[in-house]
């Protein structure tokens, strides 16, 4: 008979707070368990269209003033389940209202580290479900470094 053993720390997450030295990593310091392999969802050029009046269509400026496509944020989200039954659930919970609390972070996946990114991240939903595993949903807007 085979044992499963839960080993989430193959997928984590590395954040950095503007101003901190190190990374925290999701699963090690919160415990943080990837629902998904987490991705950064590809960012949408950043587009400008003029309407001309008595035009069909319109005028495209998307490239005028730089020559290329600008790239906008990269949003998304990342789902996760807390497992630790080691620790008071309410002061996980706490801790981790306090991280992402929406600041400037610095961010890399453990499966593309040599993609790192900056911006926002912030607690778009958090569910404690009785009985059940508590859930946290991180959102991100960012930009790669």
């Amino acid at each position: 008979m085979s044992s499963w053993v839960v080993n989430s720390n193959d997928h984590s997450i590395f954040f950095k707070k503007t101003g901190e030295n190190s990374y925290k990593n999701s699963w090690i310091d919160f415990s943080l368990f990837v629902t998904n392999r987490p991705v950064i969802n590809p960012a949408k050029p950043v587009t400008d269209y003029v309407e001309v009046p008595g035009m069909s269509g319109s005028l495209d400026y998307t490239t005028a003033l730089t020559g290329a496509v600008v790239k906008g944020y990269h949003t998304g989200t990342w789902d996760f389940q807390l497992w630790n039954d080691q620790v008071d659930w309410t002061i996980l919970y706490s801790v981790i209202l306090n991280y992402f609390d929406g600041n400037d972070f610095e961010v890399y996946l453990k499966d593309d580290p040599n993609n790192h990114y900056v911006g926002h991240i912030r607690i778009s939903d958090f569910k404690s479900p009785s009985p059940g595993m508590p859930t946290v949903q991180l959102s991100y807007d960012l930009l790669k470094k």
